[in-house]
């Protein structure tokens, strides 16, 4: 899925020479842990170039279905694991031309519980990639997982992004 605020509905850009687009989501292949559990990881790009940069954002991201971010419930709360690369923000440096990580996540992040995050970004005219892994449910009943991100400034809703990983006959895609 696209989404183009402006007057035209063209994409952007950047230094690196590909196109982008102002808020998007994609999600990888089903991959496996070093224990063999399954999980996906999801990136969010939000290119700061494309509008909105004289507001506040935040980016609120809902999972659907069987899959979790990574972490656990303690005394009926949900508490994530921040380390080990579970979670990374990185930031779009003009100078370098690349994603340099932002320390100190926890400090932009919260979880409402174990399948909504709200992601505050630092700074309103930098773009941002965020990536994360989610944990897998698998049983004969499930088909895909859901997900869906939601750039919000001012307290409501200015886009949206779904994704699907769909698993089919032992094998699975992405999808928009």
């Amino acid at each position: 899925a696209k989404f183009y605020i402006g007057s035209s509905a063209k994409t952007r850009k950047l230094a690196l020479g590909f196109e982008t687009e102002m808020f998007g989501k994609n999600v990888s292949e089903m991959k496996k842990d070093i224990e063999g559990n399954p999980y996906l990881e999801w990136n969010i790009v939000y290119n700061h170039e494309m509008a909105l940069a004289d507001k506040d954002l935040t980016i609120m991201d809902t999972l659907g279905g069987k899959h979790y971010f990574r972490g656990q419930e303690k005394d009926g709360k949900f508490v994530p694991t921040l380390s080990d690369g579970n979670y990374k923000l990185e930031k779009w440096d003009t100078k370098e031309s690349r994603y340099i990580s932002v320390e100190n996540i926890s400090k932009y992040i919260t979880f409402e519980n174990s399948q909504k995050l709200i992601l505050k970004l630092p700074e309103r005219n930098t773009s941002y990639k965020f990536t994360y892994a989610t944990d897998l449910v698998q049983d004969t009943t499930t088909s895909g997982y859901s997900n869906r991100a939601a750039l919000v400034a001012e307290g409501r809703n200015v886009l949206t992004a779904d994704k699907r990983y769909e698993v089919v006959d032992a094998y699975a895609w992405g999808s928009a």
